[in-house]
Order: C-alpha cells, then structure tokens, then sequence
C-alpha cells in the first residue's frame, strides 16, 4: 500500500476515508496513479523485476501533457517511479509540473542520486513522501545486492541530505536471502533516525518472464517471522484484517483499486490498471486519458473469478497479499494459485493469531 496519507488517527478520519473510497469506487475516479518515467536505473540490483527490459524513454512534454488530462479527471495522488526517476536529467521539470497541478507526489528512489538541485525543489515544493530502498546496513551487503561499488555511501549520503532538509521519507527493504540476518538492524536504524519504515517479502519474476528473482526469496516462514516481529506492524495489520473480512465467495477476478480508482502509464506510455498487468492496456501516445481510462480501462472490472480458483473461497486471501497479476508473472496464468504466497498468508495468520516468537 503506497499511501500518502497523515499520520493522523481519528476514528472520524478513518470512516470518511472509507466512506470517501467508496464513493470515487462507485463512480470510478482515477484519484491514485503511478508514472513509471524511465527503466532506466544507476543500480544493477539481482532481484529487478525490469532487467532487460529496458525501453525508449518519452519526452517531459509527453509526461506533462499526461500530468494535465489526468488531473482533469481527478487524480489528487501520484506516485513517480522508474528505474530510478532521479536519472532523468529532466526529472524536476516533470515534477515540478505535477506539484503545481495541485498533485500530491510520492517518490520512489534508490536514494542514490539525490543532488542540490533536487533539494532545492524539494524545499520549495516539497513531496509529501520519498521512499528510499535501504538493501542492506552494511555496505558489502548493499553493494552485493545492487552491484555497484560506492552505492552504498551514495545512498547514506542521500537519506542524510533528505533528512537535513526536514523533508518527509521512508525507508524499506525487500526481504531478501542476502539482507535477511541485517533486516532487523535496517528497520533498527530507521526507527533511531525516526524515519518510517516498511518491507516486503513478495519478489516475483521480472516483467519479461526472467524467473531468476525468485531465487533469492526467503522461506515464507522466516519472512513472516521477521516481517511480524515488529509490534507495531503487527498491530497494523490487526487493524487492518478487523476492517477487511476475507475474500470467501469473491465473484470477480481483481478485488483491489485497479482499474477502479488507481491507473498505472508505463515508460513506454501504456495506460494500465497497474504496474503488473498489461493484459488491459490502453497506447496514451494514441489517445487521451479520459478515453482510455472510460473505454478501455473498466475491462479489469469484468473478469470473473472462475469458480476452479483455489483462492476464490479461501479464507486467507486476506493475508497473503493475493494478486492475480503477481500469480501470472509466476505461473504464467491469472488462474492458479501461488504457493509461496499461500504460506505467505498461512504463517501471517498463525503469527496474528499467536504472536511470534
């Protein structure tokens, strides 16, 4: 969940923004999306979903002109991420622009080319979020998991000048075989710098169908362990497993916002209802937002959930981060369950339900 929302708690906040997400549902207002600018990354990370598959980056009028019809059709959140946005030389042009739309802009970056330029911006028309990718607390663990010498100073160096500026981030980490002994020292450093923080055990194949990423996922088990280890992401997802029953009897195929409320346009211009589906697609470079997003778009709305699905009547749905985009990239089809993410969902609830140890 990349959520740009404050910190504040209210139970009345909480009950309007339920009741809020139900009406932009209800009518399909485009309010959340994702601009991939570039494939384009200074890191050579082992477990990139978009390795090889590297694509010609558009223009900054393209991104501005997409920024403005999108914002005609009521996004209020986007999200800018890559590759790494920050390699674009035209990068604080395309943001700028956005920010002056009115847009709240949440960045992913690997941290490592943050410069005055962008600080200045920043100051001026600040984020409401950075999210950094901290691999590692120990440089040879960082620098073995993005293959290049020197990254893990850049990144320091980065998330200090963030930090100095008064600028909101957070930090996260994929769980990974070759990070798994420092995962609790990276939140530990986190937490004393008084830096948010969150992780993700869920690595899939890369988006050309390279499956060599899953071979640094850790055991379900243990990823749990660690995930839930931390109080206060426990108590989170008590609180959200309390708001959201599970998914026994769902009749459609995508339960989530895609195609629905958020929209995801790849480097390459492709309107999709989310980074990891292209199955419904929509060519911006041939149209506009509007007709895409009301033609084309609602098509993830209509596919039913076939009623051989296992995760159709399971009752840990909830829990396991079900995707169908994510059981395609694995298994090459929408339709068959993912056994990883399967114990995935069995060990969160167990530990929900027991605590860890």
């Amino acid at each position: 969940m990349n959520c740009t929302n404050t910190k504040s708690d209210t139970s009345f906040q909480k009950e309007f923004s339920r009741t809020f997400r139900e009406k932009l549902i209800l009518t399909r207002t485009p309010v959340s999306g994702s601009l991939e600018i570039t494939t384009q990354c200074n890191l050579k990370c082992l477990h990139c979903y978009n390795e090889g598959n590297m694509t010609e980056e558009l223009p900054a009028s393209f991104w501005k002109g997409v920024i403005d019809q999108i914002v005609e059709e009521g996004c209020l959140f986007l999200l800018i991420t890559g590759g790494d946005p920050l390699i674009r030389p035209d990068f604080l042009e395309i943001y700028e622009h956005a920010r002056k739309r009115g847009v709240i802009v949440t960045i992913f970056s690997n941290g490592t080319l943050i410069n005055k330029d962008h600080l200045k911006l920043f100051r001026e028309l600040p984020p409401a979020l950075i999210e950094i990718t901290l691999y590692g607390i120990k440089e040879e663990t960082y620098e073995k998991i993005t293959g290049v010498k020197g990254s893990f100073k850049m990144c320091m160096e980065g998330i200090d000048m963030l930090t100095e500026a008064g600028l909101h981030i957070r930090l996260k980490t994929v769980i990974l075989q070759e990070n798994m002994e420092e995962f609790q020292e990276i939140r530990k450093f986190a937490r004393n710098r008084d830096i948010d923080f969150r992780s993700d055990p869920a690595i899939f194949p890369r988006l050309n169908g390279d499956p060599e990423p899953m071979n640094h996922r850790v055991e379900a088990e243990r990823a749990v362990a660690q995930e839930l280890s931390d109080p206060e992401v426990l108590r989170k997802w008590k609180d959200y497993t309390a708001k959201h029953p599970d998914t026994q009897g769902m009749k459609k195929l995508y339960n989530c916002g895609a195609g629905k409320i958020a929209f995801h346009i790849s480097p390459s211009g492709i309107l999709q209802p989310c980074l990891m589906t292209d199955n419904i697609s929509y060519d911006l470079k041939r149209g506009d937002f509007r007709n895409g997003w009301k033609k084309v778009i609602p098509g993830i709305s209509e596919i039913e959930a076939p009623k051989g699905l296992k995760c159709r009547d399971c009752d840990r749905a909830v829990f396991c981060g079900y995707c169908p985009a994510f059981l395609e990239l694995e298994n090459g089809t929408e339709l068959r369950h993912s056994d990883y993410l399967c114990k995935i969902g069995e060990y969160r609830l167990k530990y929900l339900k027991e605590g860890v140890s």
